[in-house]
């Protein structure tokens, strides 16, 4: 009779985790932003600032300890042969404020490269000359009319089919995110800004696209299990009224205090195939985190989650349609939940190991003859603690929309005597 019961119940489960409904937060009208000249104290370095980041890592450690020893995957020397690679065009001192975390970020189009940082007042940018490096513009701010100040955690984007800019930001108050959305081409000209209230702070916001489904997405640690957002990209491109619908992923992985999954980005020139629905990625290591099945002491995996949208009524269900099998993996850098523990010259300060996402962005590419996405992630590849960067890529067959993902290679990098995160 327990027999049954369990069986009953893992039937149940699995559905409940394969069909998760949304919420419809609301609609959402733009206003008018610019980017304007930042204050001097926000961009002039001062004594280093902790900048509160990442809800969670206080949940009690799932003792289920990885024994594979060394890496299976692990590249330990560097490589001699001779690799084709893109030449430097130039190279340039960016900003910085000495807070902790920095958030970098930078995109490009043809003529122009926008870097941001976090500063002592919300996000500042720089804009440079992508064939020069020359600065256009330094030291910037987003000024909203009538709107609230940013907080920071940047993302800047590129969205090349429309040649349009996405800047993105925390807001200074409430659970809320900015989506700065640049009218025309020009960086430096006026901006459409949305302001999307989510249910909880949304930690660690990590953004695509998915033009085959009209949706900008963008994913949040939120306490429990990790939460995905979907807006209506074409509405935000011409500055009208966008919907704004929530879903959270099926589950947890406990052990980690940290939820977060990271939304797949198509790059490139070529389309992906009609009718392809946002997907998201992350890791499961199976001997840290005791819940999601399969389950395998030889391997771990990269599970694959599709949201299906309806923007007919604002819906959408998300699913886990793939775990794909990848050579064992250890999330345990110094445990797992420290907040700093790796290693770096020239100072003391130390870095998150960032072992409980999938590193962002996620990049998926459409070529001819396939398509595929390369992911990376950090693994301990000796027990000790050192940090190195499991990469994996995944392929299917070109023009398919199925969830027929294999793993095509992967390897961990992690040669010399370095902390490698990537």
């Amino acid at each position: 009779m327990k027999k049954l019961i369990i069986s009953i119940f893992g039937v149940f489960s699995f559905a409940s985790l394969n069909a998760q409904q949304s919420e419809f937060i609301g609609n959402v009208a733009p206003t008018v932003s610019y980017l304007v000249p930042a204050p001097a104290n926000w961009v002039q370095p001062k004594n280093q600032v902790i900048k509160p980041n990442f809800k969670g890592r206080d949940l009690i450690e799932v003792d289920n300890s990885n024994t594979h020893y060394p890496d299976w995957a692990w590249q330990q020397h560097v490589t001699t042969e001779k690799i084709a690679s893109a030449s430097v065009l130039w190279q340039f001192q960016g900003l910085g404020t000495n807070l902790s975390p920095p958030d970098p970020t930078v995109d490009a189009d043809s003529n122009v490269v926008i870097q941001s940082t976090n500063s002592n007042g919300g996000a500042v940018y720089r804009i440079f000359n992508k064939n020069t490096g020359a600065t256009i513009a330094n030291s910037l701010t987003m000024q909203s009319l009538g709107g609230t100040a940013g907080l920071g955690d940047p993302i800047v984007l590129y969205y090349k089919p429309a040649r349009k800019w996405f800047l993105t930001e925390f807001s200074s108050s409430g659970n809320k995110l900015f989506v700065h959305v640049s009218q025309t081409s020009n960086p430096q000209g006026a901006y459409w800004t949305y302001t999307f209230t989510c249910t909880q702070f949304p930690d660690y916001p990590k953004w695509s696209f998915c033009q085959a489904s009209d949706a900008f997405l963008v994913t949040t640690n939120e306490g429990g299990p990790p939460t995905t957002y979907a807006m209506k990209l074409s509405t935000l491109l011409t500055g009208g009224t966008s919907p704004f619908i929530k879903i959270a992923i099926g589950y947890s992985l406990n052990g980690f205090g940290f939820q977060s999954i990271t939304p797949v980005d198509l790059e490139g020139d070529n389309p992906a195939p009609t009718g392809m629905k946002p997907l998201f990625v992350r890791h499961r290591d199976d001997e840290s985190h005791t819940n999601g099945t399969p389950d395998s002491g030889t391997n771990d995996w990269i599970e694959l989650w599709e949201m299906t949208i309806n923007w007919t009524n604002n819906t959408a269900t998300v699913a886990k349609i793939q775990d794909i099998s990848i050579a064992e993996i250890d999330s345990k850098l110094c445990g797992l939940t420290s907040f700093a523990c790796i290693k770096q010259p020239g100072t003391t300060n130390t870095l998150d190991p960032l072992r409980e996402t999938v590193m962002f962005k996620a990049p998926m590419r459409v070529f001819d003859t396939h398509q595929a996405m390369v992911l990376c992630l950090s693994t301990d590849v000796d027990g000790a603690d050192r940090s190195g960067v499991r990469w994996i890529e995944l392929r299917r067959n070109p023009g398919v929309t199925t969830a027929t993902w294999i793993k095509y290679q992967e390897g961990t990098y992690a040669p010399g005597g370095c902390q490698l995160l990537i």
